[in-house]
Order: C-alpha cells, then sequence, then structure tokens
C-alpha cells in the first residue's frame, strides 16, 4: 500500500488546513510586528526616520530581488504589500497554496529585515482582494494608523491617568489639542499618515540601463 494511502488520514488533516489564492485577482500580504509598540522608544516609532520606513525599505527591497511590483503601505509596527498582478508567485513553484506562497515571501523579507532588527517576528497573512476593495483598504489602513498615532503621542508625553478612560479617536483628538500636541501631531506626518510606495520591477528595469 502507498505510505500517503495507509497514511490518508493523517495527511487530510494537513491538507484541510490549507487556503488557495486566486492569481486572477489581486494580492494582499499583510504583517504585522509583535511586540512593537509596546517597545515604541526602542523602535523609534514617534520620530522620523522610523521603523515604518525600515518595513517600507526591506519590502521594497524584497519586491525588486523577486521581481514583484506592488503597492507598499507601512503603518506604524504594520505593512500591507498589495500585487495587483500576482501571477509572477507562480513562480516560487508552490501551485496556489496560500500558506507556502506566504511563508517562502516571508523568508525573504525576513532575511533582509532581520539584518537591522533580528529579534523581531511578525504574525503574517495572505488573501485576495477586489480591484474595487484596494482604495477603501488603503483607506482602512490609514484610519488604523491614525487612530494608533494618537494613543502614542499621548502614551508618550501625558500621564496615563489623562487618558485611560478614552475611546474614541475624538476624544483623543481633542485631549491633544488641549494639551498642546496637535501641531506635533499633525506635522508628523509619518506618525499619522503611514507610507505608501509603489515599486515598479518595469521602471525600475529601465532606470538601470541609464545608470
Amino acid at each position: 500500500m502507498d505510505i500517503n494511502e495507509k497514511y490518508k488520514d493523517l495527511w487530510q488533516l494537513k491538507e484541510d488546513t490549507y487556503r488557495t489564492i486566486d492569481f486572477d485577482m489581486p494580492l494582499i500580504i499583510y504583517m504585522d510586528g509583535k511586540h512593537i509598540t509596546s517597545n515604541h522608544k526602542k523602535y523609534n516609532l514617534l520620530k522620523i526616520p522610523n521603523f515604518s520606513n525600515d518595513l517600507i525599505d526591506s519590502a521594497e527591497k524584497t519586491c525588486l530581488k523577486l521581481h514583484l511590483s506592488a503597492e507598499l503601505y507601512a503603518g506604524i509596527d504594520e505593512l500591507a504589500l498589495i500585487i495587483r498582478e500576482p501571477s509572477i508567485l507562480k513562480e516560487f513553484d508552490v501551485g496556489d497554496n496560500a500558506n507556502y506562497i506566504n511563508l517562502i515571501f516571508m523568508q525573504h523579507f525576513l532575511k533582509i529585515f532581520w539584518e537591522k532588527y533580528p529579534e523581531v517576528v511578525f504574525k503574517s497573512t495572505i488573501f485576495n482582494i477586489s480591484n474595487e476593495n484596494i482604495s477603501r483598504y488603503i483607506e482602512y489602513r490609514k484610519e488604523i494608523c491614525y487612530s494608533g498615532a494618537l494613543w502614542y503621542i499621548a502614551k508618550e508625553y501625558l500621564p496615563k491617568e489623562d487618558y485611560k478612560e478614552l475611546t474614541a479617536s475624538t476624544d483623543m483628538e481633542n485631549l491633544l489639542k488641549e494639551r498642546n500636541l496637535w501641531q506635533y501631531f499633525e506635522e508628523n506626518t509619518q506618525l499619522r499618515s503611514g507610507i505608501y510606495k509603489s515599486v515598479s520591477i518595469l521602471d525600475n528595469i529601465i532606470a538601470s540601463r541609464f545608470v
């Protein structure tokens, strides 16, 4: 009897955990750094350049290495890669298995990222999205970033008693205005708006011919 047939039930346990992706739809690879925001001073979240710059830089290098065009958005300790034409990922030679594709991409990304932050780990997932929802997704990530920035500035400069009962972003906005921190918040555009960058393999190839 074939080994896989003999242990078919155990093989199926593994198969049941798999998801697949559609190479004909845009794809998002999303990652979230673990224990970064609780150590915001160590990871330089409030200054420029900051942790988000390092996420973008490593993601761009990874995309260029893999010949992958993508839109990158980083906010605080989170990164989203939006791949409008993911068929190039077929070159990973693992079929349409979402688990495998995400893992291979993350290995390439972390090899670069760990040169600066060898201790940082990420939660990561991969999923398809419609073209119509891409702009909404970016706006969603920006709103998360904006809300997070309000809290990190409060945590950095104000006593916990001043904000511990607050839950709404509008309340945090009012608090920063009352404590003369609103101008600092508005001027720190990377913290409150995140960083967006488009990586085009075609543009990079054309540019390299003129270097």
